[in-house]
């Protein structure tokens, strides 16, 4: 969740449309609309119920692919605007951001704290879930902390496609390894940790 890069698009998101070619009060203002656009999609995942209609896995794994499409549109945006002149680098980027927002609220946001909640046993869930919770904030701080850097050091459109390479590799662990909790007792979801994985935990 934390890896995908989400939290640099929070908290630099007037960086990112200044670095992109836009004005300072510009930048301001489509800062504003990111917050709205990421609450869009978390409350369109509530209001739809996906978790419980489409199940756990879909729902992330359409997220993930969505935002790791915005974060292709959001480099290429940065690509465009650092070589060609015009407004089409800054419609890109624009384009990406919020598409990423959106996207990362409708299944990358919620998912994960959802599933969290669900899959550890009674005996361990205190514990685990600290320790996940200490592991997303740890991760969320380490890409906040290393942004800016990356994006001087590899410029804005690699920077960008190192966070889609790392979003696209989610994507493979959790097809990989996730299993779909919906509709099952937090017994059943234990044995579905136990057992050998099989395809059948997919569905």
């Amino acid at each position: 969740q934390q890896l995908s890069g989400i939290n640099t698009v929070m908290y630099y998101s007037t960086t990112i449309f200044e670095m992109a070619g836009f004005s300072s009060k510009a930048s301001a203002w489509l800062t504003v609309l990111c917050a709205a656009t990421q609450l869009l999609g978390v409350a369109l995942t509530v209001a739809l119920a996906l978790p419980d209609t489409r199940g756990r896995r879909a729902t992330l794994l359409a997220s993930a692919q969505g935002a790791a499409l915005a974060l292709l549109v959001l480099a290429a945006g940065f690509w465009v605007e650092l070589h060609t002149s015009g407004s089409a680098g800054n419609i890109l980027t624009v384009l990406g951001v919020e598409g990423y927002l959106l996207a990362f609220g409708l299944g990358l946001a919620p998912i994960p704290w959802c599933v969290n909640a669900e899959i550890y046993p009674l005996r361990a869930r205190a514990p685990a879930q600290a320790l996940a919770t200490f592991a997303n904030w740890a991760a969320n701080f380490f890409v906040s902390v290393t942004f800016l850097s990356l994006c001087a050091w590899l410029g804005g459109p690699i920077a960008f496609l190192v966070f889609f390479g790392v979003t696209v590799a989610g994507m493979v662990l959790v097809y990989a390894y996730m299993p779909e909790t919906k509709g099952r007792s937090l017994e059943q979801i234990s044995q579905l940790f136990e057992e050998p994985y099989t395809h059948d935990r997919k569905s």
